[in-house]
């Protein structure tokens, strides 16, 4: 009965944030709307296109550096892709649960696993990264169009979103595996093999802790391609901006793009994805003292180039799972 509720809340929430976005699109005027895709025009589209498939490929690379040669990085664009369309469609991270399951293909589950967790681990200090870069770049740059109090607010709100990936990094050093295994054991929580579970975890802990001793070059790569797709989507969010003819100088657009990297950690906890990231672009829009429906239309058009970009790499895995009885 518990796990109906919880589904039930989270398809309401869902249906909610569509519903909110809606709202909000009526309440700008679909008029307005239009235009804004009239500005920005067709090579405007595709050169936003192009930024999306740099991103995507980023990432894609990034994945197989934690994977390691046994994917192709064809392979690593399109599982990634995937992925990342379910994290849409899905919330909770269910694109982390398909990429592991794909992964799966090539490699041991206990590797598909330990990759998984890899890129989403650095995901956890090279987004944060780049956000404060961004941070940083909006105070010097955008001094005078930013009121000072929320440039401060949003680069401190950078700084403590460095915080989950701090926390893993101890665990880690703990061996969060073998201790959560153990934990579970003592409390008679184990299957049948717990010896042979607290095996797996351990070595998953080894697999970690290890990773930039025995492959320092992969970690980097890693890192540097995860921090350079963070880097795009910031360039992204500049290009939109100004393909839509708005007077927001550099460090303006940088504070923004840094203001919604830090919002993705709120959004996170939420059970929806379409809406929630537009309502979020409309709010800080508001507190910056923009035009919030800048922000709102600018979110859809990041949503619809992310989709584009992602869908075509997607559509061969997809369709394999799909075929599948």
């Amino acid at each position: 009965m518990a796990e109906k509720s919880r589904r039930l809340f989270r398809v309401a929430v869902a249906v909610a944030a569509v519903v909110l976005l809606a709202w909000l699109l009526y309440r700008i005027g679909w008029k307005g709307i239009a235009d804004s895709f009239i500005r920005i025009g067709l090579a405007g589209a595709l050169l936003l296109l192009g930024l999306g498939v740099i991103e995507n490929l980023l990432d894609a690379l990034a994945l197989r550096a934690a994977a390691g040669p046994k994917i192709s990085a064809a392979k690593a664009l399109s599982y990634s892709s995937a992925g990342a369309i379910v994290n849409v469609a899905i919330p909770w991270e269910a694109g982390e649960v398909l990429k592991i399951s794909l992964l799966r293909r090539h490699m041991g589950t206990q590797d598909a696993l330990s990759a998984t967790l890899l890129w989403n681990y650095i995901a956890k200090s090279s987004r944060p990264a780049a956000a404060l870069l961004a941070a940083l770049v909006g105070l010097v740059f955008g001094y005078g169009s930013i009121r000072p109090d929320l440039a401060w607010l949003i680069t401190v709100a950078t700084l403590l979103s460095f915080l989950p990936y701090l926390g893993i990094k101890i665990l880690i050093r703990l061996g969060m595996a073998g201790m959560a295994v153990r934990i579970l054991k003592l409390l008679r929580l184990m299957g049948k093999d717990p010896d042979r579970l607290l095996a797996m975890a351990r070595s998953f802990d080894r697999q970690i802790q290890g990773f930039w001793k025995e492959r320092p070059g992969d970690y980097l790569r890693l890192y540097l391609f995860q921090f350079g797709a963070r880097v795009t989507a910031w360039i992204s969010w500049y290009a939109v901006l100004k393909l839509l003819d708005l007077p927001y100088s550099f460090g303006m657009c940088a504070m923004i793009s840094a203001g919604m990297s830090v919002a993705t950690y709120v959004t996170m906890i939420i059970p929806a994805r379409i809406g929630v990231s537009e309502g979020t672009a409309y709010l800080l829009f508001s507190l910056l003292g923009l035009d919030p429906g800048v922000g709102l239309i600018g979110s859809v058009i990041m949503r619809l180039k992310m989709l584009l970009t992602t869908s075509v790499p997607a559509l061969s895995t997809l369709g394999s799972l799909w075929k599948r009885p």
